[in-house]
């Protein structure tokens, strides 16, 4: 669970009244009812825990906070343990067009695999439902219902 801005779409933690990158006013809500209208979200390889991706936006960032940089990526990895599997702060870039996903390499240290593939960085590689996408080591099954 965390408070979601209204006003800049951050994830704050939910001790949190205000948010800490606008400064707006928050309220609680779940992420499941948030976001999961979306239908599109990575499932952690070996678990059933989800990463959903933000409603209403059509290219996030992927990647680890860094407050003192003023780095906030939408699909924070921090809590999984980012640093540990070699993702960047900025790692890669999700972009909506239509129905149809993309991910982008945004010239990490440690790559974005699709498929075991490396991806060449700042070239779209588009998504399909069951792709398997690696940032470092970390391991995820896209998913589009």
């Amino acid at each position: 669970m965390f408070n979601l801005c209204r006003e800049c779409g951050h994830r704050n933690l939910p001790v949190w009244k205000y948010c800490e990158k606008c400064g707006a006013k928050i309220e609680t809500m779940q992420s499941d009812a948030a976001e999961q209208a979306s239908g599109i979200y990575f499932k952690l390889l070996k678990s059933s825990q989800r990463i959903e991706f933000p409603a209403n936006k059509t290219s996030f960032l992927i990647g680890r906070q860094d407050a003192e940089n003023d780095i906030f990526p939408e699909i924070d990895l921090t809590s999984l343990g980012a640093q540990n599997f070699g993702i960047g702060r900025r790692h890669a870039k999700i972009t909506l067009e239509g129905s149809e996903v993309f991910i982008e390499d945004l010239n990490s240290v440690n790559g974005t695999m699709v498929n075991r593939v490396k991806i060449s960085a700042e070239k779209p590689r588009q998504l399909n439902d069951g792709d398997e996408v690696r940032l470092g080591k970390l391991i995820l099954i896209f998913c589009q219902t």
